[in-house]
């Protein structure tokens, strides 16, 4: 079963993104940064994709894709990050696979999902 790991701290907001989701993928959200680690290095269920919303704390979200990015089993996981900015002042670029603005279209987000695990299963 494929899954998505969602750190979004806005309720209306995750509760959307899990609508969307929910038909394609087992989805897990988490409110903010440090449950996401939390969950993340538990030893629980990896997800196949983990979505971010760069929102939620910029600087602990740097430093959790830093760490999944150094980390050998969870280096390999997708991230899709969320942003309001155009151009966000992101040094991480480079670790992350996509970046999405805030207002965004659902169907982009199914298709950039489906595209980077397929491009992860390839690998």
């Amino acid at each position: 079963n494929t899954s998505v790991l969602l750190v979004e701290k806005d309720e209306g907001l995750r509760q959307l993104l899990v609508y969307i989701l929910q038909e394609d993928y087992q989805v897990m959200t988490v409110g903010n940064i440090i449950e996401a680690w939390r969950y993340l290095f538990s030893g629980k269920c990896l997800p196949n994709v983990l979505i971010i919303d760069l929102d939620v704390s910029h600087q602990k979200a740097v430093e959790l894709v830093e760490q999944i990015k150094a980390n050998g089993i969870l280096k390999a996981i997708p991230i899709i990050m969320l942003c309001t900015e155009q151009k966000p002042s992101i040094p991480i670029s480079k670790k992350i696979d996509a970046i999405l603005f805030k207002p965004f279209d659902p169907d982009h987000l199914r298709k950039k999902i489906v595209e980077l695990i397929s491009e992860n299963i390839e690998e």
